[in-house]
């Protein structure tokens, strides 16, 4: 699960990449006075669908509702804390074009490289369309540790002692789910 929805958020840094590099997927010859507005509008929507999708997947494929409730201590959004190492990431994928890569597997090599970076850096759950679809990232501290929680930005989670209907994605990365 892990693995699929950091391909989603990776998908942001490859369309960043793609466009700093001028690389069109689509050649039409009838538009090619706009291939570059066609192929980012192509891009955007991949990345759109795929941050959609993944927040469907997350609700239908989490492992498992926790029995816990997650008793907090101290509750504030993330964006603040992890967005500098998505950035980071974003930045290393801009520094690729210095790189002469001649053919596909070097690209593919340097690529998987990157996206294990990104995947380590547990980092996958910052993905702009979610928080479009009304999704926050919130850092959960307690006496048992630090535990990050996708929920609705709907609610008041501040006033909340514990946060109950949870849905476990890794060790310390929940899902809430509507009540």
């Amino acid at each position: 699960m892990k693995f699929a929805l950091s391909m989603a958020s990776f998908s942001w840094v490859i369309f960043l990449y793609l466009i700093h590099n001028e690389i069109n997927v689509i050649h039409i010859e009838y538009l090619s006075d706009y291939i570059g507005i066609v192929n980012i509008f192509i891009f955007i929507l991949i990345c759109i669908v795929s941050g959609y999708l993944s927040l469907i997947f997350i609700n239908k494929n989490a492992l498992k509702s926790t029995k816990d409730e997650l008793k907090i201590s101290k509750i504030y959004p993330v964006y603040t804390d992890y967005m500098p190492i998505y950035l980071a990431i974003c930045v290393i994928a801009f520094e690729l074009n210095k790189i002469t890569a001649n053919n596909f597997v070097t690209i593919l090599i340097i690529t998987s490289f990157v996206f294990m970076v990104f995947h380590i850096s547990n980092v996958f759950y910052l993905n702009p369309v979610w928080y479009v679809c009304g999704k926050r990232i919130l850092k959960v501290e307690n006496e048992k540790g630090n535990y990050i929680v996708i929920a609705s930005k709907s609610d008041d989670y501040k006033a909340m002692v514990n946060i109950k209907k949870l849905k476990k994605i890794d060790e310390y990365v929940f899902y809430k789910t509507k009540e």
